[in-house]
């Protein structure tokens, strides 16, 4: 009986890390409703802080369990589908009527559908890969679009057909069949050599942002969104343009 409180008591943990989460994601639409896109868009990656450590705080403690897992998703769907999609009407789409409207809910509608699906597919709790870009790097890829086309881009329409077109595509991408790897792990003794390549392009991809700041993170986010699409592409040309079946 007494193991069993304990046990209880532990579930708690992790499931504050996924309130934070989702505590982040309300903040964040209340921010971006003021028009402050910078301060929402930090909101949107704590909570995606949040996100990754609830899961590896669950599996340390051996207390994950379904309902971490759907409580997490509707979490991500906040912070990760509702927030960017606000911060992308409030921002720009709010001028374009009903085209405003369809194109700022894309983010929450494959983002939703991503989730549905992860959990519908999920086997364990632990994940070496995703099918699918995840949902936090879609929404942080949007988030800093947004302050960066907010920050560097003149305001005039004409100019944010090309922010559309790369939200579209980033947005897409989370219900495609794509190989994404999961967080890697820190400890490169033991990595994988894919944890290493990844650990690799973190440090560079911190190097630029801290070198360049805001005008780096847009851009760099776009090429870990789409580094899915460029080892498949990889794979098909090494494999002598056979078809590769990402089922």
């Amino acid at each position: 009986m007494v193991e069993k409180k304990k046990i209880q008591y532990r579930a708690i943990v992790p499931n504050i890390f996924t309130i934070g989460n989702m505590f982040c994601g309300f903040t964040s639409i209340v921010y971006s409703f003021k028009g402050e896109f910078t301060t929402a868009f930090w909101l949107i990656v704590v909570g995606g802080l949040f996100d990754a450590l609830d899961g590896k705080i669950a599996r340390f403690l051996d207390t994950s369990s379904d309902f971490g897992v759907e409580y997490d998703s509707l979490s991500d769907v906040i912070t990760f589908g509702v927030a960017p999609s606000l911060m992308l009407y409030n921002a720009f789409y709010y001028q374009m009527s009903i085209p405003g409207f369809l194109l700022a809910f894309l983010p929450l509608l494959f983002g939703s559908i991503r989730l549905a699906r992860f959990n519908v597919e999920l086997e364990g709790f632990a994940k070496e890969e995703f099918s699918g870009l995840p949902i936090p790097i879609a929404a942080i890829t949007i988030a800093s679009g947004v302050v960066f086309w907010v920050r560097n881009i003149p305001p005039d329409m004409k100019y944010l057909h090309w922010f559309s077109g790369i939200m579209i595509i980033v947005s897409f991408l989370m219900v495609t069949r794509f190989r994404y790897p999961s967080l890697p792990n820190f400890r490169l003794k033991h990595a994988r050599p894919s944890d290493r390549v990844a650990f690799l392009v973190l440090l560079i991809a911190l190097v630029m942002v801290l070198v360049w700041k805001d005008k780096a993170l847009f851009p760099v986010m776009v090429g870990i969104s789409l580094s899915g699409v460029f080892a498949w592409f990889f794979e098909w040309f090494k494999e002598g343009g056979k078809r590769i079946n990402n089922n």
